[in-house]
């Protein structure tokens, strides 16, 4: 009877926080579909169609091309500062339900490029590349290699994955004149030399005047996906944060 009790009691629990859950994504999109509209965004509460319209190929969006367990939501698009940005929130788990669990969601600003870059990734040292996530990329990665790059659906989301995989385990790239930069940042890139020659002087000193909430950065080549690990920005914060990353594409010389 006992036992009957304690199933019964974590089917109670499970039930509240899915509603818990349900209730406080239907706030979310309601709120975030407030500040589209006042903002002049169009807006599209279920992104799950972008993976098919180009979707950033990038490392964090990779997770969506080997089939994880992920959603994109929330999708708020327009031009700010001169730039085309797709803004959403970007949700998965990785582990196992039966085990540990472990839950990533953030808001990601995402740019299509005008011009071509190095493809490179710029994250805060203090939240390095989870050890769980990337422990997951590499057995998904393994089933992919098995089975045929064609199941992730481009050759660049192919590429994506793979530096997913490289990125989790690489060394930065220092610079000797900016000591403080790479103490704060690990920024890692398959062609050094052109990504080291892309952050000159400004946006690293721009990096290092950053607090300690700093962000993410990913470029794919075509795209530059900006974000806070594990972050989801308010609804009133929205400008500010675009406003943000609109500067980075400037420092960036874009």
């Amino acid at each position: 009877m006992e036992t009957v009790y304690i199933f019964g009691a974590i089917l109670v629990f499970t039930a509240i926080a899915i509603c818990w859950t349900l209730l406080r994504n239907r706030t979310r999109t309601r709120q975030m579909s407030r500040a589209a509209e006042s903002q002049g965004f169009s807006f599209e509460p279920d992104g799950a169609a972008w993976t098919a319209r180009g979707l950033p190929d990038t490392p964090l969006f990779a997770f969506a091309s080997i089939g994880v367990h992920n959603s994109i939501s929330n999708v708020m698009s327009r031009a700010v500062e001169g730039h085309a940005v797709t803004l959403c929130d970007y949700s998965y788990w990785t582990g196992s339900t039966a085990s540990t669990r472990f839950d990533y969601s953030q808001t990601v600003a995402c740019f299509p490029l005008k011009r071509e870059l190095p493809a490179f990734t710029l994250l805060p040292r203090d939240h390095p590349v989870d050890e769980h996530a990337a422990a997951f990329a590499l057995k998904a990665a393994g089933v992919l290699a098995g089975a045929g790059k064609t199941m992730v659906g481009s050759s660049d989301r192919w590429e994506a994955v793979q530096r997913m995989i490289s990125e989790a385990q690489a060394q930065g790239i220092e610079f000797a004149s900016h000591p403080k930069f790479s103490e704060r940042y690990k920024l890692v890139g398959p062609g050094r030399e052109s990504v080291k020659h892309l952050f000159s002087a400004a946006p690293i000193e721009y990096f290092e005047r950053q607090d300690r909430a700093a962000v993410t950065v990913e470029c794919s080549g075509k795209w530059l996906a900006v974000y806070r690990r594990k972050t989801r920005v308010k609804p009133e914060d929205v400008p500010a944060f675009l406003n943000q990353a609109a500067e980075l594409l400037k420092l960036l010389g874009l």
